[in-house]
């Protein structure tokens, strides 16, 4: 009898949707209530970073290299989580990246904002820049396809591409990959709805609604895992 395929639930598309939800809430989060800097889109820092410099607004160019910086640092832990000296001591990686960004998002919200402690706004931007660089580096796999859990362009240029191939060229396969692609689309634009709209009222404590979203994703492992053993 063949063994039953064992799923991979990092690759799944609910926990992807899952992740880009949390990706657009941070987002929004950081740039209205942490001072108007991004924390996922680090191209959207070093544009800010180009235009500020050019006016000679130095320091205030200057906010966006630290979460530039803290998203590098996010990408190579994430690049040694991979590498058998880290699977040496840590058994479940990814587990262990939701749970670090679980801890580190909710450190955040306590950390008053800017205008009641000084620098509030940055220490918390360049924690998040940190938590999403290494959430981008590690859910990188939809199903087949490559894709962004933080960022929407790529994903929208994919999908994009797979509804010609589906619409023009007649490829069925390219059905489910349109799909999938405009769920994580837009599980992206509702966390960064859900965001904006409950700023106004919970400010800097916004931060915590992305919690849930996260030890959802942790449970899903717990059940992939478990509905595995049930069928055995």
């Amino acid at each position: 009898m063949a063994r039953e395929p064992r799923v991979v639930t990092s690759t799944t598309v609910r926990l992807g949707m899952l992740m880009a939800a949390v990706g657009g809430f941070l987002d929004v989060y950081t740039f209205v209530n942490r001072g108007g800097v991004f924390a996922n889109a680090q191209t959207g820092n070093l544009i800010f970073l180009g235009v500020k410099a050019s006016q000679g607004r130095w320091w205030d160019a200057a906010a966006h290299v630290p979460p530039v910086i803290a998203f590098v640092a996010g990408v190579m832990t994430a690049q040694y989580l991979t590498t058998t000296a880290a699977r040496t001591w840590l058994r479940y990686p990814v587990r262990s990246v939701l749970v670090v960004e679980f801890v580190l998002l909710g450190a955040v919200g306590f950390v008053p904002s800017s205008e009641r402690l000084s620098y509030g706004d940055e220490l918390s931007t360049v924690v998040i820049a940190y938590a999403a660089a290494i959430q981008i580096a590690v859910f990188k796999t939809l199903v087949d396809v490559a894709y962004s859990t933080t960022m929407t362009t790529g994903n929208l240029k994919s999908m994009s591409i797979a509804l010609y191939d589906w619409v023009a060229e007649h490829d069925p396969a390219a059905r489910p990959h349109v799909a999938n692609l405009a769920a994580i689309i837009g599980s992206f634009l509702t966390g960064a709805v859900i965001c904006a709209v409950s700023s106004p009222t919970l400010g800097v404590h916004t931060v915590w609604l992305a919690l849930p979203l996260l030890a959802l994703a942790l449970g899903l492992f717990s059940y992939d895992e478990w509905s595995v053993r049930r069928r055995r």
